[in-house]
């Protein structure tokens, strides 16, 4: 018999999803685990598999337009010849009678006008980039030295980082990854591309591109799953969660020091100060209880497991992989975690269950040189620490004054779970560990 298939829900905050590549094609013969499309939601892009077997009949939606949950996409029939125009008509009267989802727009399709409605107005056009003419200031990117690959050894490379250098013609298959087991993963493309043109020629390149830009131009890019989920929670959580931060300077000598010591004497371990900040929040987690929970409305659920959310920068915006258990866990297994799920939150090829459900938050911009923020609540989480740069500067030690390598640590807490003084306890544990990393380490 014929099978309406309807748009799935693959995570349990979905609802709605995007088919960006249909898999199949219609008259495809399929088998139970086949891929039919790929669909992307508000966090991740994601394989669905058939569950049956048969035939596809008839895809009935175009990739890259936003769908409900529920909405029919594909008929699939038992044999080849089955009759199938009653469930094609059940299908399309179904898809009829849903509210209509709000369409991705295509970028390079202009505005179109109805009838009924007034053209509307429209930016005045930035011209494309100019193409790079050879010269001695403007070289072509060349492609980096060939790896010590053998002749048979197959090049393992991360969908996003392909498509990279697929866009800036770059010879991918001559990099060496810098991910597990090998793979070249985006960082690795970027890198490249940044050797390959000296920063002054990028500069002026930029200056000319600038210059050519009309007074007053601009664009309107289209919300993509991810943003639009960000926007609605970030704006609930500010909104209904009463916010307040209490903030410690850290000084992170000792901390920077261990790593180095770990670098040395371990160089496979390629332990981050990351890692080593979520093993700190996983110990004082653990002894501070009240920080480790989440407001639930009647209730607040204090968690006995410290599974620590830790934000990645996406294209489109953050996302939190989780660490389950990192009470538990020592810092070669958080490393090597973090840095895969790293890895497969920029590809956005995570599973809900390695985004959802975290107990803690940390946001770190250290990297980017940011020496202070405040960061949103991930409601129902009750707490989030904000961790920002290093630095040099000076600070008093007994009565000397001397140059320090300090740190500041914020954390925005909800007040209908933590107080003051709890929020303070569980700095002061935190900055203890980091100010003497080998408690870390036993």
């Amino acid at each position: 018999m014929a099978n309406v298939l309807l748009m799935p829900s693959l995570s349990p905050t979905m609802e709605t999803g995007v088919i960006s590549a249909w898999r199949k094609k219609a008259g495809d013969k399929v088998a139970v685990g086949d891929v039919l499309a790929e669909i992307e939601t508000d966090k991740a892009a994601m394989e669905w598999e058939l569950a049956d077997a048969g035939y596809v009949r008839e895809l009935l939606v175009p990739t890259g337009q936003e769908l409900k949950v529920g909405t029919p996409i594909a008929v699939l029939t038992a044999t080849p010849n089955e009759d199938y125009a009653a469930a094609l008509a059940e299908a399309k009267s179904a898809a009829a009678a849903q509210p209509a989802a709000p369409a991705a727009p295509k970028a390079a399709a202009p505005p179109q006008a109805t009838a009924t409605a007034a053209p509307p107005q429209r930016a005045p056009a930035i011209p494309a980039p100019p193409a790079p003419q050879p010269s001695a200031a403007v070289p072509a990117v060349p492609a980096p030295a060939k790896s010590a690959r053998g002749a048979d050894e197959r090049v393992k490379i991360s969908p996003y980082g392909k498509k990279l250098a697929e866009q800036h013609e770059l010879d991918w298959q001559a990099l060496v990854g810098s991910g597990p087991g090998g793979r070249i993963v985006a960082q690795d493309v970027q890198a490249a591309l940044a050797s390959a043109r000296p920063a002054s020629a990028r500069a002026t390149q930029a200056a000319a591109q600038l210059a050519a830009v009309p007074a007053g131009a601009f664009e309107d890019r289209p919300l993509s799953m991810m943003r639009k989920a960000i926007a609605k929670k970030m704006a609930e959580s500010k909104q209904t969660v009463p916010h307040f931060q209490a903030r410690r300077k850290v000084r992170m000598e000792r901390m920077l020091d261990a790593r180095a010591g770990l670098k040395r004497d371990f160089p496979d371990l390629k332990i981050t100060v990351n890692d080593l900040l979520i093993k700190a929040c996983a110990v004082a987690l653990a002894q501070h209880p009240a920080v480790n929970s989440q407001f639930l409305g009647d209730r607040i659920r204090r968690f006995h497991s410290v599974d620590i959310a830790v934000a990645v920068g996406t294209e489109e915006g953050l996302i939190t992989p989780v660490i389950r258990a990192a009470h538990a866990k020592g810092l070669r297994e958080i490393s090597a975690e973090m840095k895969a799920l790293g890895e497969k939150a920029r590809e956005k090829k995570l599973k809900p269950d390695e985004y959802q459900g975290g107990t803690f938050t940390i946001s770190n911009l250290g990297m980017f040189g940011v020496t202070e923020f405040n960061a949103i609540i991930n409601a129902p989480q009750a707490c989030i620490l904000a961790v920002s740069a290093t630095v040099s500067e000076p600070v008093v030690e007994g009565d000397r004054l001397i140059i320090g390598q300090t740190m500041n640590l914020t954390l925005s807490s909800d007040h209908r779970v933590v107080d003051g003084v709890t929020a303070a306890q569980f700095l002061a544990t935190l900055v203890k560990l980091i100010e003497n990393p080998v408690a870390l380490l036993l």
